[in-house]
């Protein structure tokens, strides 16, 4: 039977996530420092203290232009909001028909107006930014009235995962700081006479409360685990659903580090927190999910790994800071040159003097041949640094696949170029990023439209599926512009293919050879590499149903032609002149002698 999770075991599970991120750590803080400063939280700073980051360490900015290019074409190339990118498709194609293509079509313009409406194409480009960074990023997707759903994004470093024995994420922990009103608002109860239930509250929490310390910031944490055994007949959410949601108050202040100040103490066992306030709940709130309501996005999974690995920010991490040292020394090398160090007589020591542009510097005549000079030549080999600097450029922008998603504007296509050969140009450099788009196909397409797709279903936003597929399993099918990339050498093939037979054909003279190839398979084929709507394309029994109907219209064109061919010739016969000098009387006459 489903339980709730004591505080000990709910500690223990966090501990162990986050031990597996703490190696990360340190890694994440250095792709950061020099992409994004803002997007690590190595601490829970307060909410309304929290802005931009020292960018002290950033002298060319190479790397955050990469990254604002690699956000662009991501969101464009992968979940464009201004096209289609996934369609529904059954899993078993043996029920596909007519009206399950026209019904999972009608579900694919509800969801998509559905994630118009919400925050989610406001949340992705954070997401990218993350996954460009640090190989990571995660946000929640969770229910709402008006809306279906809507995305809350987590920062770096304030969340841990675990995943299940196949690799998915099935484990979600972050620290958060919220305020004293905030948490009781939010996380209170209501007794029937109308006052504040404090039983699920430490005592200091309704003292900050009573004496009117509304802004007092609290670290919470929040832990979602699947439910080992579900109880359908339970009434609690926490035992009846998937996932279980564990929120407790860690401590006073924004110092995510000091846990269990509040509430908790340590026994001789460090690993074993026993509670202060036995009367007191563990949780201030326990509930349950039908569905996983975190989407994780990593970049690449080594094996047996949680966490994404060897992204972009992670590939280009030296070169930036190889870039940044070769500016540290073309900028002074530049400053030496515009503004040198310089030697003057002792005479000037008691003196002003100056090398500004229109200063005056005043010395007697007898040490006028004296002056001011530079102390030695500077030559700091500037075009080298230059050169060397060209190449780091570079190496960071293909790090971030800027090739690709700039490809139009650098590739400088001639007048001749066709589109398909920008295609198969587009998809030899989708190779490095071909892995990274199966992940993320993965961790985070696959979960939002099938999460969109189970909420919108229970509110009833969905129309009834019919009768022939009811129950069916239902996946996303991804036809956004890296995706259609990736087909298009299947698409070059099957060109070849069609104009290898067509001119074998016109070379031989033989016009059956084209009956080789099956025209309907082709033209759903294409359609599909294209990422055409399903509903353009009619399923191959109707399609059937009007080959056959067109076959028996064309035999009755010709039956009823030869019918008045026939009746035409009767009625010529029927009037025609009868002598000697035509067809007709020589006939005749034949047949008398007969």
């Amino acid at each position: 039977m489903s339980k709730i999770l004591t505080f000990g075991d709910y500690h223990s599970i966090r501990q162990t996530m986050q031990s597996s991120r703490d190696p990360l750590v340190q890694g994440w803080r250095r792709q950061s420092k020099l992409l994004a400063p803002e997007r690590f939280v190595d601490t829970l700073p307060s909410q309304r203290s929290r802005g931009r980051q020292s960018t002290r360490d950033i002298l060319r900015n190479e790397g955050g232009m990469a990254l604002r290019t690699f956000v662009s074409g991501m969101m464009n190339g992968a979940t464009s909001r201004a096209r289609p990118w996934y369609d529904l498709v059954l899993v078993d194609d043996s029920k596909k028909s007519t009206a399950s293509d026209r019904y999972l079509a009608q579900c694919v313009r509800i969801l998509n107006q559905h994630l118009q409406i919400s925050n989610f194409y406001r949340v992705l480009p954070m997401s990218y930014k993350d996954i460009g960074i640090f190989s990571n990023s995660a946000y929640a997707m969770l229910p709402h009235a008006k809306y279906g759903f809507y995305f809350l994004p987590f920062a770096v470093g304030t969340y841990a995962i675990g995943t299940d024995s196949e690799g998915a994420v099935n484990q979600f922990s972050r620290d958060f700081v919220m305020t004293v009103k905030q948490v009781v608002e939010q996380y209170g109860k209501l007794k029937p006479n109308g006052h504040i239930d404090w039983s699920n509250f430490d005592p200091w929490v309704q003292m900050s409360w009573e004496k009117a310390n509304y802004t007092l910031d609290l670290t919470l944490n929040n832990l979602i685990i699947p439910n080992a055994d579900p109880n359908p007949n339970s009434l609690m959410s926490s035992e009846s659903m998937n996932f279980q949601s564990y929120t407790a108050v860690n401590s006073i202040g924004s110092n995510a580090n000091s846990m269990f100040e509040s509430g908790f103490r340590y026994s001789n066992n460090k690993n074993a927190p026993v509670k202060m306030y036995p009367d007191r709940a563990d949780f201030i709130s326990v509930k349950g999910y039908e569905y996983f309501p975190v989407i994780v996005n990593r970049w690449e999974v080594a094996p047996e790994g949680d966490w994404g690995v060897d992204g972009p920010g992670h590939l280009a991490i030296e070169d930036i800071l190889s870039l940044q040292e070769t500016e540290k020394y073309r900028l002074e090398g530049v400053a030496k040159l515009v503004k040198p160090p310089m030697v003057g007589p002792a005479s000037l020591r008691r003196h002003q003097s100056s090398i500004l542009a229109g200063g005056i510097t005043y010395v007697d005549e007898a040490s006028e041949g004296t002056k001011f000079r530079a102390a030695f030549e500077v030559d700091p080999q500037l075009s080298e640094l230059i050169a060397c600097q060209v190449d780091y450029v570079r190496a960071i922008k293909k790090a971030f696949f800027e090739d690709l998603f700039l490809m139009m504007a650098q590739d400088k296509p001639t007048s001749h170029t066709t589109a398909r050969e920008i295609e198969e140009r587009a998809a030899e450099k989708l190779i490095g990023i071909g892995p990274a788009m199966g992940q993320l196909d993965h961790d985070q397409n696959g979960p939002v439209v099938r999460n969109a797709f189970f909420l919108l279903a229970k509110s009833g936003k969905l129309p009834p599926a019919p009768k022939e597929i009811q129950g069916a399993d239902v996946r996303p099918e991804y036809i956004s512009i890296l995706a259609q990339a990736a087909k298009a050498s299947m698409i070059g093939s099957t060109d070849k293919l069609i104009a290898f037979v067509g001119a074998l054909a016109q070379v031989t003279g033989s016009l059956t050879i084209t009956k080789i190839l099956k025209e309907d398979k082709i033209v759903r084929q294409m359609a599909d590499f294209l990422g055409n709507s399903p509903e353009l394309i009619r399923d191959e029994s109707e399609y059937e149903d009007i080959v056959e109907g067109v076959k028996q219209q064309q035999q009755q064109q010709l039956q009823a032609q030869q019918m008045q061919m026939a009746s035409e010739t009767t009625k010529n016969l029927a009037s025609a002149e009868v002598t000697d000098t035509n067809m007709l009387g020589r006939m005749g006459r034949q047949q008398q002698q007969q």
